[in-house]
């Protein structure tokens, strides 16, 4: 019933961020302070009560959307919220009578229940679990909450798989929270995800658990063609970084941990390539086996 009469869905209905948390549209918190005082500014002694009916629907619903579990939990304001939408309700009523005129009374009450409502949203909004996110060097706020896989070249978006997709978005919220070693963890996650692509191109298969390691990784793609540099990259990123986050009296600084993501961003994009160029050379090699003539 609320939502086609308003210009807005659910608070809470926007895509979720991760875990528990919500984007929270905050145009509803606008909506509701300008349908209160559009009304409230309508009314005075002597006016007809059936003349301000469009006004006190639009407060009527705002209301009951503040009060419903689509807006943001509020707990102290929802009993004067209550309050003054019983007031709206009063008005509605007797403007069924077309010429009743409201009295000094009747203007002089519904603004207290306006003054009371606003006097505990001034309490209770201070409390709300709102906070502003600072950006991160030159990284778009909007994308490292939602998105920080466009960080990464075309090339290593494609390598992309889900785990490290979410990997690399856990990293990017975690920067943005001030989180820099759990970010350090997410943004290892993804490398090693990346590292374990070279493995359907080289024809080997992954080994056991118990030997699943990084560095047994960068091993066996070392021995099966992977550029060596890279994988030099590769080792001393996880000897330098990766395995300080693996011992709990080791943290990373927020700046260590900035600077983590921009090397990630060029390992996953050397990786991309790399495992191309591979690609390329197993295809050229099944080609020449192809058209080699049989000598037999």
């Amino acid at each position: 019933m609320i939502r086609g009469r308003l210009p807005f869905g659910s608070m809470r209905g926007l895509p979720r961020l991760g875990g528990l948390m919500e984007r929270v549209d905050g145009f509803p918190v606008f909506y509701l302070g300008e349908s209160i005082a559009g009304l409230f500014l309508q009314l005075w002694p002597d006016r007809k009560i059936s003349e301000v009916v469009a006004a006190a629907n639009a407060a009527k619903y705002a209301l009951e959307f503040f009060l419903s579990e689509q807006f943001v939990r509020m707990k102290l304001s929802k009993d004067s919220g209550r309050e003054l939408l019983a007031a709206v309700n009063v008005i509605l009523e007797q403007a069924k009578e077309p010429d009743l005129l409201f009295s000094e009374a009747h203007v002089m009450s519904f603004g207290v229940a306006v003054n009371n409502f606003r006097s505990v949203l001034s309490v209770e909004f201070p409390r709300l679990n709102v906070f502003f996110v600072s950006s991160r060097r030159a990284w778009d706020t909007d994308i490292f909450l939602d998105e920080a896989e466009n960080i990464l070249s075309d090339r290593a978006r494609a390598t992309l798989t889900a785990t490290s997709l979410r990997d690399v978005r856990e990293a990017g919220r975690c920067l943005l929270f001030g989180l820099p070693t759990a970010a350090g963890f997410h943004i290892f996650r993804m490398l090693e995800t990346f590292v374990l692509e070279y493995f359907p191109v080289i024809d080997v298969s992954i080994p056991e658990e118990k030997k699943r390691s990084l560095g047994n990784y960068l091993n066996i793609i070392s021995e099966h063609g992977a550029d060596k540099d890279l994988v030099a990259d590769l080792r001393t990123a996880k000897d330098g970084h990766r395995n300080r986050l693996m011992h709990p009296e080791k943290v990373l600084s927020q700046p260590e941990a900035e600077n983590l993501m921009g090397l990630a961003e060029q390992l996953a994009d050397r990786i991309a390539a790399d495992i191309t160029r591979l690609e390329f050379e197993k295809r050229a090699r099944l080609k020449e086996t192809q058209t080699k003539p049989d000598n037999g």
